[in-house]
């Protein structure tokens, strides 16, 4: 009986069901709702809490669905469509509850929605990016209902359509930050999130619009902007739960900006925790000697120095110091962090350049920003213009804000 029970659970009729149990108990609320749902729907039906977590977040947070959940209804019982995978299997759009209906090849979905969209709305859709055009649908239609056959697909419109798309918006925000206008980059990106408050938003579904809160958070630490840390808090939030994999370089990099932004608000406690986990994930990901995890090492330092802890950061410091000796300084990074450790020892109080974010080595943007020049040095400066500071500057390392990925999709949060 236990091993029929086993092959049911495999059906994606039966996570499908089990996925509505899960969402309709989650809707009320109440203070830790969703472990408690989660724990009784798996004792239910005999199965693991692990289980059902990871349908459930399959089906309604995974980045690799080509439509959002909510989007998609049954057309024939008005359920939502969920993303049911399955592997190797590819996913499959069925709905929650199920009513009986086969499931449906998500990819084939992906391929009509998208037709939808280059018909009606192609201008939401950036060159080159038509065989994405499915995950633009969020910017212009409320709902879709897909009944017996993808041939019928009952759309409903906004009434309203954006004026810009909120990935255009990112791309716009990418070229300001990529020629050091951070705070243009901050305007365009605090518009395309106005809906969002990051300390009580739940985490976005949406990999473009996080990707938007992770730059919104790092062009307002480079630009000194409020918000910082808070756009990171979310932003990491967000990314962590869509990768689902600490050690993803996006969720590294969005960690990375979060300690950052926590040392420059002056919680080194808190800055503390989290260098330890960014230097583990590097570590993990690129190995103990690997430059973004002895940039980490190095912030680690100081911060452990920051809340009193001398004698772990002076040892901390000398094990970082000894592991950088051993890698050859040819690459600018490298020799850098080499005279920044140098400089720690040297002082009393050593600290780590603001600038400095011990990103991933995949990371589109440099791992040093010089940082915007004061009003006063501005002034001061020989030439008397803004330019000659800017000039001065560019013989450090310049930022490079992350160019869009060739495959990246945006399902924008509706407005």
């Amino acid at each position: 009986m236990t091993a029929r029970r086993l092959t049911v659970t495999r059906t994606p009729a039966f996570i499908a069901d089990v996925i509505a149990q899960v969402t309709a108990g989650h809707d009320r609320p109440g203070p830790g709702r969703l472990t408690a749902v989660v724990d009784q729907v798996a004792r239910e039906h005999g199965l693991p809490a692990t289980m059902v977590r990871a349908w459930l977040t399959e089906a309604r947070y995974s980045p690799q669905a080509p439509l959002p959940y909510g989007l998609l209804h049954c057309g024939l019982c008005s359920a939502p469509l969920a993303t049911i995978t399955r592997a190797p299997e590819p996913p499959v759009f069925l709905c929650t509850p199920p009513c009986g209906r086969e499931p449906i090849a998500a990819d084939a979905v992906a391929r009509a929605v998208a037709a939808v969209v280059l018909r009606r709305a192609p201008r939401l859709v950036p060159p080159g990016s038509a065989a994405d055009a499915a995950s633009y649908a969020r910017a212009v239609i409320l709902r879709i209902a897909v009944g017996a056959t993808l041939t019928d697909l009952r759309v409903t419109w906004r009434t309203a359509p954006p004026h810009t798309h909120i990935a255009q918006r990112l791309h716009a925000a990418r070229r300001h930050a990529h020629h050091r206008d951070y705070r243009q980059a901050v305007r365009l990106l605090r518009g395309a999130l106005h809906h969002i408050d990051p300390l009580r938003h739940r985490p976005t579904t949406d990999l473009i619009t996080a990707r938007a809160a992770a730059l919104l958070a790092d062009t307002s630490l480079a630009a000194r902007a409020l918000g910082a840390r808070e756009w990171a808090a979310f932003a990491h939030r967000s990314l962590a739960r869509l990768h689902d994999d600490p050690t993803h370089p996006e969720v590294r990099d969005a960690l990375a900006v979060l300690a950052a932004a926590t040392t420059t608000a002056g919680d080194h406690t808190t800055a503390t925790h989290l260098y330890s986990d960014l230097t583990r994930h590097h570590s993990h990901a690129e190995g103990p000697a690997a430059l973004p995890t002895l940039t980490a090492q190095a912030h680690l330092c100081a911060a452990l120095h920051a809340t009193g802890q001398f004698e772990q950061a002076a040892s901390l410091l000398r094990h970082t110091a000894a592991a950088l000796n051993l890698t050859p300084h040819h690459d600018p990074a490298t020799a850098r962090l080499a005279k920044q450790l140098a400089a720690m020892r040297d002082t009393a109080r050593p600290t780590m350049p603001a600038g400095t974010i011990a990103r991933s080595s995949h990371g589109s943007l440099s791992d040093y920003r010089e940082p915007p020049p004061s009003p006063r040095l501005q002034r001061d400066s020989p030439g008397g213009g803004p330019g000659s500071g800017s000039r001065a500057s560019a013989q450090g390392t310049r930022p490079h804000a992350p160019s869009p990925d060739k495959g990246e999709r945006a399902c924008p949060a509706g407005r």
